[in-house]
């Protein structure tokens, strides 16, 4: 085998394993029956790591699903139940949503991923993108 058809090789075991990993997540979207249970699984989660957490009423949100609090800081965080990777639209809410509520931290959360342009404007405004296993990072 050489060299060239090795990087192939492993090249077609990462995108394998890319798309196993996205069909289980996908699965993991489909635990949540709605947006609203997604949501408060959310703050149930948060809740286990020592949160304060409440999910705001559908109507009214101004971008925010739930409210979190901990050792004197507010987080924000916008809930995405999606099979397809987030973008831009629910990292914009966030920091609009900021303007109406008094947020230490920003977040989004999702069961799929995020696209570059959602990673990239994160970054630039320090808005936490977080899967529904990375809870604890917030």
């Amino acid at each position: 085998m050489t060299l060239n058809q090795f990087i192939r090789a492993v090249k077609r075991m990462y995108r394998a394993y890319n798309k196993i990993q996205h069909q289980w997540r996908v699965m993991q979207t489909e635990k949540h029956s709605t947006g609203e249970a997604f949501e408060h699984w959310v703050a149930g989660e948060l809740r286990k790591y020592g949160w304060t957490a409440n999910v705001t009423p559908a109507r009214g949100d101004n971008g925010i699903d739930v409210i979190a609090k901990k050792n004197g800081k507010v987080a924000g965080i916008q809930c995405k139940r999606y099979k397809g990777k987030v973008g831009n639209k629910p990292v914009q809410e966030i920091l609009a949503a900021q303007a109406f509520h008094d947020l230490d931290k920003l977040a989004v959360v999702t069961t799929v991923g995020y696209t570059p342009a959602a990673k990239e404007l994160a970054r630039r405004t320090g808005v936490k993108l977080l899967l529904r296993t990375q809870l604890s990072r917030l």
